[in-house]
């Protein structure tokens, strides 16, 4: 994959590359569209479940009271569970959707870029190079790789099949780190 990325790379990436010294970018891979329509399906879900179990209370509220008011049922706790089903959804809606989107790997010669907006646009960012990967394992039938690295602590990077071209993501990790799939530091 040798190409020029200079038109795809932001400029806070490209900022990211040249401070860590990590060389020419080899390879930018981005969640899939099925991956984000996936978290935005599920999302939109647990949204809609909110609202249809809020509605659902107050109807069984009406019901209850206008037939009999000493039943002492109480719709309070489907009342708040539905308002905070539906709050949950919303703020995933807004907040979860877009951070996948954003979510990306920048495969360089020196290491790596794992980058996502969070909470109010928030750059969260961590650079590997390719001397502090101890080991990459595979996990969920292959599905997923733990690229395990050491700095000052050891952290672990999960790289899941929500990426695309995730075969060639691996593979470059693996050709440029030296080490493959379930090989010890």
């Amino acid at each position: 994959m040798q190409q020029s990325f200079a038109y795809t790379l932001s400029p806070d990436d490209q900022l990211l590359i040249e401070t860590h010294q990590l060389g020419m970018p080899l390879g930018i891979y981005r969640r899939k569209l099925s991956t984000i329509y996936f978290f935005g399906a599920v999302y939109t879900l647990i949204f809609l479940t909110g609202i249809f179990s809020f509605i659902i209370a107050i109807l069984i509220q009406q019901h209850v009271i206008g037939a009999n008011s000493s039943s002492g049922f109480d719709v309070f706790q489907p009342i708040m569970s539905g308002v905070f089903a539906t709050l949950i959804g919303l703020l995933h809606l807004v907040l979860g959707v877009p951070r996948e989107r954003s979510r990306h790997i920048i495969v360089c010669e020196q290491g790596l870029i794992h980058a996502c907006k969070t909470l109010w646009f928030k750059h969260v960012v961590d650079v590997f190079h390719w001397d502090d990967i101890s080991s990459i394992d595979q996990a969920f039938f292959g599905q997923t790789r733990s690229i395990n690295y050491r700095n000052q602590k050891v952290q672990t990077l999960q790289i899941t099949g929500g990426y695309q071209n995730m075969e060639e993501l691996i593979s470059l990790i693996e050709q440029q780190s030296g080490r493959n799939s379930g090989d010890p530091g």
